[in-house]
C-alpha cells in the first residue's frame, strides 16, 4: 500500500500567501502523526477477517516539507543533490495487518528535487544505482515509465507487486 498526499499549487491558488502558510501548517499539524495512523490501521486490519498483511508508506508533501511513516519493505528516496533514504531504520517485519507492526516516522524534512516512493517490487529487484539514474530523468513521465520497465523480467512478468510514485519540483501548471 502506498499513500502519498500532495498539495498541488492549483488547489491552493485561492489562498493568499499568508493564508497559504496557515493552511499548510494546519494540515501538517493535523496529519503529522502518520505513525499513529499506521498503528490504527494495523489494529483495524488485524481485527478484520481476511485482510492479510502488507507493507505501507504514507507521506504528506508540500512545496516545503515532506513528513510520513512506513512499515515493511517498501522504499522511499528523496533527491537532494544525492539520493537520501527517507525510510532509514524502517522495520521489515512485522507487517501492517499483523496487529504488532512498528511503523517508523520520517521528517519533517525540507523537500528535495524529487521524491520516489515504491514497493519492494522496485527496490528489491532493480539495482539501486540504476533506480537513482532512472529516477533522475528530466521528465517525470519518462522516469516513471523507465522505472516500471526496469522491474519487468524478460519473460514479461514481475517478481513481486510493483507500485511507484515519483514527484518533482517544476513550474506551476498553466491556468
Amino acid at each position: 500500500m502506498l499513500a502519498v498526499f500532495v498539495l498541488p499549487v492549483e488547489h491552493r491558488a485561492w489562498l493568499s500567501p499568508a493564508d497559504r502558510w496557515s493552511f499548510i501548517w494546519g494540515m501538517l499539524l493535523v496529519l503529522r502523526d502518520w505513525v499513529q495512523v499506521l498503528v490504527s490501521l494495523d489494529a483495524h486490519l488485524s481485527s478484520t477477517a481476511g485482510m492479510g498483511e502488507t507493507t505501507a508508506v504514507v507521506a504528506f508533501v508540500t512545496d516545503e516539507e515532506i513528513v510520513g511513516a512506513s512499515v515493511g519493505d517498501s522504499g522511499g528516496w528523496m533527491l537532494t543533490g544525492v539520493w537520501l533514504n527517507l525510510l532509514e531504520g524502517q522495520r521489515r517485519k512485522p507487517l501492517l495487518g499483523s496487529g504488532v507492526a512498528v511503523p517508523i516516522g520520517f521528517g519533517p524534512l525540507p523537500v528535495g528535487e524529487r521524491v520516489l516512493i515504491g514497493s519492494d517490487g522496485l527496490f528489491n529487484y532493480v539495482d539501486a544505482k540504476r533506480i537513482g539514474r532512472l529516477a533522475s530523468n528530466s521528465s517525470l513521465e519518462s522516469a516513471a515509465s523507465e522505472l516500471v520497465q526496469a522491474a519487468w523480467l524478460p519473460s514479461g512478468g514481475l517478481q513481486d507487486d510493483l507500485a511507484i510514485v515519483i514527484a518533482g519540483r517544476g513550474p506551476a501548471p498553466a491556468e
